[in-house]
């Protein structure tokens, strides 16, 4: 079974008193407006193609983007290396997408600096 991590353990009553007492729908509705936020500014730019439906009705936080004409794997390094940000690369036969995933506890001042590094990021590949 391998080593446990007590740091789970320790937490995991408080998390859940804490999702709790946010509720359900008051938690997706924070988290489908943080990606609203940042995919609203991208919908209209011609390199980016999302992969996931912004229908509300069929996603919440979690959205997949294509940028098209850019080495995606060497653009996700450097959103991490030099920006800090993480966003998950993958490939598959049929797609090659990050998957972007916003957290509850992210300010609109975060969500902002990574739609503004995105935008010049895929600015700088694309030129």
């Amino acid at each position: 079974m391998g080593t446990r991590t007590q740091a789970n353990r320790v937490v995991m009553a408080e998390a859940l008193t804490f999702n709790e007492g946010i509720g359900i729908e008051r938690k997706s509705a924070r988290l489908r407006y943080l990606k609203d936020r940042w995919a609203n500014r991208f919908k209209g730019n011609p390199k980016v193609t999302f992969l996931t439906s912004l229908d509300p009705a069929e996603s919440c936080a979690i959205t997949t983007i294509n940028i098209a004409g850019v080495d995606m794997p060497k653009m996700a390094a450097t959103l991490h290396d030099e920006h800090g940000i993480v966003v998950s690369h993958m490939k598959h036969e049929r797609f090659e997408g990050f998957r972007i995933v916003p957290n509850i506890h992210m300010t609109i001042g975060e969500i902002d600096y990574f739609s503004d590094v995105l935008e010049e990021v895929i600015k700088k590949a694309t030129a």
